[in-house]
C-alpha cells in the first residue's frame, strides 16, 4: 500500500515534509516505530533526513533514542549521520553510546 502512495506523488514533494503540531514528518514516525522498510521507501521518495522536530530533533535521533538500530545503522549508511545528532556528539558519540554503525546495539 505505501509503495502505491508514494507512487502517487512527485518526488522531493512538500508533502513529504508535511508535519505534525509537534513537527514530526512521516519519516520521524516510521524512524521512531522502527519501520526500516517505510524509511526506505520515503528516503527514496525525497524525504530529507535532516529535518528536525519541534523538539530539535532528526528521524535518526528519534530512532536512536527509541533503540531502533536497524534504523539507525540504515540511516547513518547513508549520510544521515551528518547533522543529525543532537549535543554534539556527531556519530561518534553515538557509537561510544553503544550504537555501532551496522545498526547494531550495545547498551541501548
Amino acid at each position: 500500500m505505501l509503495s502505491w502512495l508514494l507512487s502517487k506523488i512527485p518526488t522531493a514533494s512538500p508533502i513529504l515534509a508535511h508535519a505534525n503540531n509537534e513537527g514530526n514528518t512521516a519519516l520521524h514516525w516510521a524512524a521512531l516505530n522502527g519501520h526500516l522498510e517505510t524509511v526506505k521507501a520515503l528516503v527514496a521518495k525525497g524525504a530529507d533526513m535532516g529535518v528536525r522536530n519541534k523538539a530539535g530533533r532528526t528521524a535518526g535521533f528519534e530512532a536512536q533514542r527509541a533503540g531502533r538500530g536497524d534504523v539507525v545503522g540504515w540511516l547513518l549508511g547513508r549520510g544521515g549521520g551528518e547533522g543529525v545528532w543532537d549535543g554534539g556528539e556527531g556519530v561518534d558519540g553515538l557509537e561510544r553510546g553503544g550504537m555501532q554503525r551496522g545498526g547494531e546495539t550495545g547498551g541501548i
